[in-house]
């Protein structure tokens, strides 16, 4: 799945179709700027896989950053 989502944007799950934005495949603010150098805010593997998961699924609001709150968060209902 990380494999696919990284080389061509877009997998699938089952019958689970993920195809996150290009803004949600190229993150701003994906690092925090303090010592001992850049390090990501989130893991990448859990970027890459949660966020496209986020994203694919939320049709309203693009996630494209660690920092974006209200993309990230889920609604009641909804599980």
């Amino acid at each position: 799945m990380v494999k696919e989502l990284w080389e061509s944007g877009k997998t699938k799950i089952g019958t689970l179709k993920l195809e996150p934005s290009y803004d949600c495949r190229h993150p701003t603010n994906f690092f925090k700027n303090e010592p001992p150098g850049y390090l990501p805010k989130v893991p990448a593997i859990d970027w890459i896989t949660l966020a496209s998961l986020r994203d694919t699924e939320n049709s309203f609001f693009d996630y494209d950053s660690p920092n974006d709150n209200i993309p990230g968060i889920t609604t009641a209902g909804r599980s």
